[in-house]
């Protein structure tokens, strides 16, 4: 079944490091209808990336557009979102700029994700 257009959940600068939320992944399963996500600017990290790489493998099958930009995730959060980005049928877009990435093979294993997994 393909994803409902038009869905969208902006939470920019929201402050959700802080939140209780990303402690058990589950408790975000609730927005497997969003198409567009975005989480920007919100001090995540690699253990909020985990848990958003397990939404995305268990629950987020709808989303197309995940905006992770401007937060603290680094090479390792952002590998920990490969099985993930691999399990996300309609994920056409990803950006994580402006995060603590700094290996280029990590950002070459997630581009080959969405180009070979997606199109």
């Amino acid at each position: 079944m393909p994803a409902k257009p038009g869905t969208i959940l902006g939470l920019w600068n929201c402050e959700l490091s802080n939140s209780l939320i990303f402690k058990a992944p589950e408790r975000l399963y609730c927005l497997n209808e969003v198409n567009h996500l975005c989480l920007q600017q919100n001090n995540l990290n690699d253990e909020h990336a985990e848990c958003i790489g397990t939404c995305l493998t268990n629950s987020w099958h709808n989303i197309r557009h995940l905006n992770l930009r401007k937060n603290s995730i680094t090479d390792e959060g952002a590998l920990s979102l490969l099985t993930g980005i691999r399990k996300s049928v309609y994920l056409k877009e990803l950006f994580l700029d402006m995060n603590r990435i700094k290996t280029s093979d990590t950002i070459q294993a997630l581009q080959i994700s969405l180009v070979f997994y997606h199109t």
